[in-house]
């Protein structure tokens, strides 16, 4: 059978109609499977104003360092089948000057004492956190030429930040959450 209009053929273009509701019908949905045993780990930086600073003199301006890797820590798999409550955990990261992380140092709230299972969880977040990287902390000195405002001087320093990491399971399953309690 051809169209009157186009002299083609609706026949071959029914059947090729029909095949791709054919094959749409087989379609699947996407669906995301989470790998058995491995338990997932959210962090934020934590800001504490009385940390002390680098204090800039006039004429100097700096750059703040950026993540550049920060791969999250893995929940240790030896914990999974425990079904622990949400655990959170606080760092200092002290990074050197070249960006790189030098120390990771466990911080711990006044008066408490160490969770069940502490030591694991802070293994999992010293391996993770020593791989991280960050630009630079550059401090900039200018000076007034006939030609404007001319950087004289560029330091780079060291610097820390602490984070809070959870880990969490939930009914035998990884939770990610950014719950720090």
């Amino acid at each position: 059978m051809t169209t009157p209009s186009t002299g083609k053929s609706v026949h071959a273009a029914a059947w090729l109609l029909a095949g791709i509701a054919a094959l749409g019908g087989c379609r699947r949905a996407a669906v995301r499977v989470d790998p058995p045993n491995r338990g997932d780990v959210s962090y934020r930086a934590l800001i504490d104003p009385a940390q002390p600073r680098y204090v800039l003199e006039p004429r100097q301006s700096f750059s703040k360092p950026e993540p550049v890797d920060h791969p999250a820590p893995v929940y240790p798999p030896e914990l999974l089948p425990l079904r622990l409550p949400a655990q959170t955990f606080a760092a200092k990261v002290i990074v050197g000057a070249d960006g790189r992380v030098v120390d990771v140092r466990m911080l711990a709230a006044p008066g408490a004492s160490a969770p069940p299972h502490a030591d694991a969880f802070a293994a999992a977040i010293r391996r993770a956190v020593t791989a991280w990287t960050y630009t630079p902390l550059r401090i900039v000195t200018w000076a007034e030429t006939d030609r404007g405002a001319e950087a004289r001087r560029v330091e780079t320093r060291p610097f820390s930040l602490d984070y809070a990491f959870t880990f969490a399971v939930k009914d035998g399953r990884p939770v990610v959450t950014n719950d720090a309690k």
